[in-house]
């Protein structure tokens, strides 16, 4: 028993256990797979999607070589855990169709929402997801709905988890300090350009945070 308490997404926990077996190696080889797949379902995705049949190959070597993916598959920080799931259910909803039960949005909607578990920021993909629904599915009701069914079944046993360990029903204990943070912007300003700031430096870019003067 103690007063500090983890406020990291559960569920990386989960996903590790089988791996931590292995120590640090085993975390980081979780994100070496994670990487591995990646590279592939990009290559597939820009597949689905393209007709020059180099667009695949160029897509994977961009997402191998133009960024910090590298780094973190060699690290055991979840990051690359992380953009794994996401893609994961970006390929899930691009693959469906318009036909039969939508067994494969339903688990994308699961799929992200594990995402959200294991960094609380992918609710912002998940958001986005689901706002692609809407705009392009000709089911879109029936077809969000599968896609939000599937969402909650994951930030429902984030939620669980967190008012076991915390106290708290809620999938994004985070949320508070986030408030907090709105209400220490400068008075002079909107609640909603407060709200845009903080947003802004929680999820976009942490550098245009301004630290306290005091």
């Amino acid at each position: 028993s103690t007063p500090v308490t983890s406020l990291a997404p559960p569920l990386y926990a989960f996903i590790a256990l089988p791996f931590s077996f292995l120590g640090v190696r085993g975390l980081i080889f979780l994100n070496t797979l994670a990487f591995l797949i990646t590279a592939m379902l990009v290559f597939l995705y820009a597949q689905k999607i393209s007709h020059h049949r180099l667009t695949p190959w160029i897509s994977c070597a961009t997402f191998v070589l133009g960024g910090y993916s590298i780094e973190y598959a060699q690290g055991f920080w979840p990051h690359m855990l992380s953009v794994s799931l996401v893609m994961t259910a970006v390929f899930l909803l691009r693959s469906s169709d318009d036909e039969g039960f939508p067994f494969r949005i339903l688990l994308s909607g699961f799929v992200v929402g594990v995402a959200t578990g294991v960094r609380q920021q992918n609710i912002i993909f998940a958001g986005c997801l689901g706002l692609l629904l809407l705009i392009t599915s000709k089911r879109r009701v029936y077809h969000s709905i599968a896609f939000a069914s599937g969402l909650l079944l994951p930030l429902a046993a984030i939620s669980f988890i967190h008012l076991t360990v915390l106290n708290q029903f809620h999938p994004f204990p985070k949320f508070s300090a986030y408030a907090q943070a709105i209400a220490s912007q400068p008075q002079g300003e909107s609640i909603f350009l407060r709200a845009l700031r903080a947003f802004w430096t929680k999820v976009v870019d942490f550098s245009t945070f301004s630290p306290p003067t005091d």
